[in-house]
């Protein structure tokens, strides 16, 4: 009797689990299919806009560029563990495009709104830049400068477009916890963030906040993208040569009136802390030989020079234009005295100029000759291809 017993409360316990089982499957097919019919009225509403979805090797091509990401492992669930955070991303390989977590609660009874919904322009608008470096979706996002312009820019790495990178620059504004997308790609194969590094620093003032960044991730190997769960691994080399180019920046820096001296002393003193903070550093550095990077430390002098390779601080430019000749002008404006003809192919550098309100001011980089520094003046970003 007493096996009998056992026996139907056995076979009850499992009835009971193989219906919870059940139960929990139908719900995980309910959800499911309630998230791919989202996805199927995304991908929609982006027709219906004129998005153009690209092929599967494009498309993976872009998504390895921009995110780092590898497009075979991308899973339509991911969102639904982060649908309330509103920097979080999915993506889809349906449709072929990437979309707000978010979105995905902002609608219901399968009607997507575009003519109210923030999230809906922002989904729209994005594709369309990072997929098509459609023209709309530019003229979109200059009106979004302080809300969206910096995501797509500085967390998304999308530097295609000379004015939308221009303008992002002037007004770089992210969360403190996604500064490290100053310094680094989310593709790690990409290095550190030169260029940007460079327009930074022509504003002397933001030196400090910069090498603190790089101070406080120094130590972590993967951040989190917040694009379906992507990771970034942030390589060795690449913290380094970002610390060398900081520290050689900070040797030539001169505030309040320091002379030469001071400031390649503070160099040499950023540097030992790094070396406190990283015990493996100083010989990894020196076996390298400070990456080819143009650095001398005077360990007995306590002070870093600059010996050579004192471009990797600039930013050059070579001017372009249909005509022979790009012109030179002494204002922002097309209407102003020309300085100087300028003929294709000319290499000029990038000064620092101060932020203006003026979208129109974002069009016009203030430049000064390779070959003669100390001509300078104006020139339209049209006439200007980045030297890589």
């Amino acid at each position: 009797m007493m096996i009998n017993k056992v026996g139907k409360n056995l076979i009850i316990v499992l009835a009971f689990f193989l219906m919870v089982t059940l139960t929990n499957a139908q719900a995980d097919v309910k959800s499911a299919n309630n998230l791919i019919e989202k996805i199927d009225i995304m991908s929609e509403l982006l027709k219906h806009e004129n998005y153009q979805a690209l092929d599967l090797d494009k498309f993976k091509e872009k998504v390895n560029d921009y995110f780092g990401s590898d497009i075979d492992v991308i899973t339509d669930s991911y969102c639904q563990n982060h649908s309330k955070q509103k920097q979080n991303y999915g993506m889809t390989n349906m449709g072929r495009f990437f979309y707000s977590c978010i979105l995905l609660n902002s609608f219901s009874n399968k009607i997507l709104d575009n003519s109210s919904n923030e999230y809906t322009q922002q989904l729209i608008a994005y594709n369309k830049l990072l997929f098509n470096d459609d023209d709309s979706a530019k003229k979109y996002l200059l009106n979004k400068k302080y809300d969206y312009l910096p995501e797509i820019v500085f967390n998304l790495n999308y530097e295609k477009d000379a004015l939308l990178y221009e303008t992002a620059v002037a007004n770089p504004y992210v969360n403190q916890e996604d500064e490290w997308h100053f310094l680094f790609y989310n593709n790690s194969s990409k290095g550190y963030r030169k260029r940007f590094l460079n327009d930074r620093l022509l504003d002397k003032s933001y030196f400090r906040s910069l090498l603190m960044s790089l101070f406080t991730n120094w130590n972590v190997v993967q951040k989190d993208t917040g694009i379906q769960g992507k990771k970034v691994t942030i390589l060795q080399t690449a913290k380094d040569k970002a610390l060398i180019h900081l520290i050689k920046y900070r040797s030539y820096l001169q505030t309040d009136g320091e002379s030469l001296e001071r400031s390649q002393h503070l160099a040499y003193e950023y540097l030992t802390d790094f070396f406190s903070k990283d015990k493996q550093l100083k010989d990894r550095l020196e076996k390298n030989n400070y990456y080819n990077m143009g650095i001398k430390v005077l360990v007995d002098e306590q002070k870093i020079i600059s010996n050579n390779h004192n471009e990797i601080l600039e930013n050059h430019y070579y001017t372009k234009s249909s005509e022979k000749h790009t012109n030179l002008l002494q204002k922002p404006d097309s209407r102003s005295s020309i300085l100087m003809k300028l003929s294709n192919g000319t290499d000029v550098i990038k000064l620092y100029q101060k932020t203006t309100e003026s979208e129109k001011h974002n069009e016009w980089l203030y430049v000064k000759l390779a070959r003669d520094q100390s001509i300078h003046g104006y020139i339209h970003l049209s006439c200007l291809e980045y030297r890589q």
